[in-house]
């Protein structure tokens, strides 16, 4: 069975929608030693940039297939990203699974497909960029238009993560289809009158599963479930274990910091060596190219009392965002009367500032953490079953990490499921919130808000003293009422998620109750 993968980008678009440069490149290298690990060689189908960076400089398992992208980047005349792709099939002769760079495999799933005529991921219904693309070219009386589209708008999809099969003719003949597409229609697509990514994706996605209702072929997806808008697959798990998610796929969240950060941990706790490579040839390149790294599109607060701040503009003190903390506390010490909602907004950010002053003062800190990470690590391989009968005991981290508050003051990160600003609060009435602080190792440490839900609160409080799981499962439904039989799965993710981003660990020996 042939696992190929395909690489195209240059020194001017290596980030390719990660959040940053080096998560990018920790994802080929994660994806190809995953792959590796199971399959042997990989062919790598890329331009010259593609081999000297994956190749000679992170020496990564492959071999090269072919280098033809290189003429093809060159030649190529549509801003459409996904054709890369398309000529990549349509170069073979020979069965293949085609696997995205962002699709990292901890056990053979695909030896099932050797003899499969075509595969994919899984199918995609009702997608909003496969109704966007249709509704655009529809629009724009475009010709050549796929049947399909024509007998009734299509809006769905296969997602292409993996593809590939025994009926390699297929391919050929999708990007045959599409390039007439594209090239009958030339000027209208090249003057921009369409959201090009989206149309990208249905040239590839859509139109493959149009022409495979065409020919009456059938596709054998590696999820049966079709994915929806209202209920897409969650493929970026990390932190369950291996056995229950051995297939963990990126898509739209290689921009997620948190996501990214979790790809970073698996490469550094699997491959230590490889993980300090994709840094070195990081920094190679950032002195290479001048402005290679671009800022995150996340806002980074520099000033820990932006909070403060905001809320106090709030009250109409005038010129506070300009003060610096020392000068900010003296006005708030003269203040005769401080509002309950300034109380709390400057207790959390004194906690946070606390907490980070902490980890600053203490290496012993950080040391303990990698240690605790790789002990959590050896959980990632036992099953729940095996976890909860090991009489492993848990307890919080650190429990200075841990902010009470009666508003929500995290910030606008990737814990949170709204965009709530700070000083939205001042027209919500108070509540009981719980945050933790957690901790990612870059240089320097950053520290994200998680806000918990009642489930994470509960646990928190049960994990201020160390328990077994069972102890923890006892406690859940004889104080709290909760059945913990029907939701024995959100616990679990629940747990793995919290011992994973270092909110709990596994507890010592000798540590007392």
């Amino acid at each position: 069975m042939r696992i190929i993968q395909s690489f195209w980008s240059d020194p001017t678009d290596i980030k390719c929608g990660f959040y940053d440069t080096k998560y990018h490149l920790m994802s080929w290298t994660l994806s190809s030693l995953t792959l590796s690990k199971y399959y042997g060689s990989i062919e790598l189908f890329s331009n010259l940039f593609g081999c000297e960076i994956l190749i000679d400089k992170l020496n990564l398992p492959y071999k090269v297939g072919s280098l033809s992208l290189e003429a093809f980047r060159k030649e190529n005349k549509f801003p459409i990203w996904t054709l890369s792709k398309l000529y990549v099939y349509a170069q073979q002769t020979a069965p293949f699974i085609h696997i995205d760079g962002d699709i990292y495999i901890f056990k053979d799933i695909l030896s099932q497909f050797a003899n499969e005529s075509l595969i994919a991921q899984n199918e995609d219904n009702s997608f909003y960029c496969y109704e966007c693309a249709v509704n655009d070219i529809l629009s724009n009386n475009l010709k050549s238009i796929p049947q399909g589209i024509i007998n009734g708008a299509s809006f769905n999809g296969s997602n292409m993560g993996i593809v590939g099969g025994t009926d390699v003719n297929f391919y050929h003949l999708l990007y045959n289809r599409v390039c007439s597409f594209l090239n009958e229609n030339q000027g209208q697509i090249t003057d921009f009158n369409f959201d090009l990514n989206h149309l990208s994706t249905f040239l590839e996605q859509g139109y493959s599963l149009i022409l495979a209702k065409e020919l009456e072929k059938d596709i054998r997806y590696l999820f049966k479930t079709p994915a929806t808008k209202d209920m897409p697959l969650k493929l970026q798990n990390f932190y369950s274990e291996r056995i229950k998610s051995p297939y963990v796929h990126l898509m739209g969240s290689k921009c997620n910091y948190l996501v990214c950060e979790q790809l970073a941990q698996r490469l550094r706790l699997d491959y230590p060596e490889h993980y300090n490579r994709v840094l070195d040839v990081t920094t190679f390149l950032n002195r290479l190219f001048v402005g290679y790294e671009q800022p995150s599109k996340l806002r980074l607060v520099n000033d820990e009392m932006f909070r403060t701040k905001e809320i106090m503009l709030g009250f109409n003190f005038v010129g506070v965002m300009n003060l610096n903390r020392s000068d900010l506390n003296d006005l708030i010490v003269s203040l005769a009367e401080i509002p309950e909602i300034l109380e709390d907004v400057i207790s959390f950010e004194e906690r946070r500032l606390d907490f980070f002053k902490k980890i600053a003062t203490d290496p012993r800190l950080v040391e303990n953490l990698l240690l605790f990470e790789e002990n959590a690590n050896d959980l990632s391989h036992l099953n729940w079953q095996d976890v909860k009968s090991s009489g492993v005991r848990f307890v919080l981290t650190d429990q200075d990490s841990i902010i009470e508050s009666e508003w929500n003051w995290s910030e606008e990160n990737e814990f949170r499921n709204s965009c709530l600003k700070p000083k939205e609060n001042l027209v919500i009435p108070p509540s009981y919130f719980k945050t933790s602080l957690i901790l990612f190792f870059n240089n320097p440490i950053i520290i994200k808000e998680l806000v918990h839900d009642p489930l994470g609160i509960i646990l928190t409080d049960l994990l201020l003293k160390p328990m077994t799981i069972l102890d923890i499962y006892t406690n859940l439904s004889e104080i709290y009422g909760i059945d913990t039989e029907n939701i024995d799965g959100i616990i679990e993710e629940r747990i793995r998620f919290l011992l994973y981003n270092f909110v709990i660990r596994i507890a010592k020996n000798n540590e007392p109750e």
